[in-house]
C-alpha cells in the first residue's frame, strides 16, 4: 500500500500541471473489522507515504492529527471525511467535505468552486472518504459522488483514498458486484486488506509485533512483564478474533475496563474467557480454542 501511494504522490509531483493526467483513486477493500479505517487513520502512514518534501503553505489552518503540522502548523496535508445518512444529495456531501476542512458550507453553484478553493488553499494532498456505505446511494446520488471524485482528482490534483465502498452505485451488473457504472473500476486502484494470519513464522511474527504495540498502551499495576499479551496470549487472541484487528481492540478495551473496575489490575485468559466477542466470532469460539 505504501509503495502504491508513494508512486502516485511522486507521479503527481513530477507531472506537468498542464497535462492533467487523472490521479487514480485508491480503494481499500476488505471484510468488516480488518482495520481499513484504522489503517487510513494512522499518522505515520500519511506522513511517510505522502508528505515528505512537500512545502508548507502559509496562512492555512493546522491539522493537529498530522505530525508535520506540529512543527510547521500552516497547512492540512490530510482531510478525513466520514459520511452521514443525512447526506442525501450531492450538495450535502460537498458541504460535509467543506466542514471537514473547517470551512462553512456554500450554496448553489458556488459549492464546487468553494471545495476546489479549500483544497488548494489548505495545501491538501489526500482526502480520505470513509463509511461511504452510509449514504443512501440511489443511482443518481451514487453517480454524482463518483463524478465528484473524478473532478477532484482531475482538476485539483488531489489524491483520494476510499474505504467501505460496497455498492457505491446501485443497479444490476452481470458480474454480481452490484454497480451500474464501471467508472470506479476504471479509475481506481484496489488494495485488499485481509485478516492477519497465524499459520507461518512470518505471520506469527507480524501478529506478535502488532500485539506488542498494543501491549505498550495497556498499563495495569499487575501487568508488568513484557510479553504478557504479545507472547503469552498471542495464539489465544488470534483464535478468538480470527485475525480481525477491530475484534482484538474491542476485547482488550472491555478487559481493561473490567480489570480496573474490579481492582484486579490484570488481564489474563480467565478474564478474557468471560467477555463476549462479536457474534460471528463468538459462535465458533469454542471450536477454535483448544486447551
Amino acid at each position: 500500500m505504501r509503495h502504491q501511494l508513494e508512486a502516485e504522490r511522486l507521479d503527481d509531483a513530477d507531472s506537468d500541471p498542464g497535462f492533467g493526467a487523472p490521479r487514480p483513486i485508491t480503494v481499500i477493500e476488505g471484510d468488516p473489522g480488518v482495520g481499513k479505517s484504522k489503517l487510513m487513520d494512522v499518522e505515520g502512514f500519511f506522513t511517510s507515504a505522502y508528505f515528505a518534501g512537500f512545502r508548507s503553505r502559509p496562512g492555512c489552518k493546522p491539522d493537529p492529527r498530522s505530525t508535520l503540522t506540529r512543527s510547521t502548523a500552516d497547512y492540512i496535508p490530510v482531510v478525513r471525511v466520514k459520511f452521514r445518512p443525512t447526506q442525501k444529495t450531492i450538495y450535502k456531501v460537498i458541504d460535509g467535505i467543506l466542514t471537514a476542512f473547517g470551512e462553512p458550507g456554500s450554496s448553489g453553484a458556488d459549492r464546487d468552486d468553494s471545495l476546489g478553493t479549500a483544497i488548494r488553499n489548505h495545501g491538501t494532498r489526500l482526502i480520505v472518504f470513509d463509511e461511504l456505505q452510509r449514504l443512501p446511494l440511489t443511482k443518481a446520488l451514487g453517480r454524482d459522488v463518483l463524478n465528484l471524485f473524478r473532478d477532484l482528482s482531475d482538476s485539483c490534483r488531489v489524491l483520494i483514498g476510499i474505504t467501505n465502498i460496497d455498492d457505491v452505485v446501485t443497479g444490476p451488473r452481470t458480474d454480481g458486484r452490484g454497480a451500474a457504472d464501471d467508472t470506479l473500476d476504471l479509475r481506481s486502484v484496489a488494495l485488499t486488506l485481509k485478516p492477519l494470519g497465524y499459520d507461518t513464522d512470518d505471520e506469527v511474527k507480524e501478529w506478535q509485533q502488532w500485539l506488542m504495540s498494543l501491549e505498550g498502551r495497556l498499563i495495569l499495576a499487575k501487568m508488568t512483564h513484557p510479553g504478557w499479551l504479545s507472547v503469552d496470549l498471542a495464539s489465544y487472541m488470534h483464535a478468538v478474533s480470527q485475525g480481525h484487528m477491530n475484534s482484538v481492540v474491542r476485547l482488550l478495551s472491555t478487559a481493561l475496563s473490567r480489570a480496573m473496575a474490579t481492582g484486579a489490575e490484570c488481564i489474563d485468559r480467565a478474564l478474557l474467557d468471560t467477555l463476549a466477542v462479536e457474534r460471528a466470532h463468538e459462535s465458533a469460539r469454542a471450536t477454535r480454542i483448544r486447551g
